[in-house]
């Protein structure tokens, strides 16, 4: 039984860090290549503005 709860508990902890870290990868790529990439679109500028207002 405790090692049940032990493998549940363990698969859960690398889940969630495989979440964290697969989100922190995207952001970080988004924002290296809003940076090296400056949208020149109007549309993409819009999209832009509010999603930094969102994180804001």
């Amino acid at each position: 039984m405790n090692k049940d709860i032990f493998f549940c508990r363990f698969f859960s902890f690398l889940f969630s860090c495989a979440v964290v870290e697969h989100v922190c990868v995207i952001h970080h790529r988004m924002t290296l290549f809003l940076l090296f990439h400056p949208p020149e679109i109007e549309s993409s500028n819009v999209y832009l503005e509010s999603f930094e207002s969102e994180l804001r």
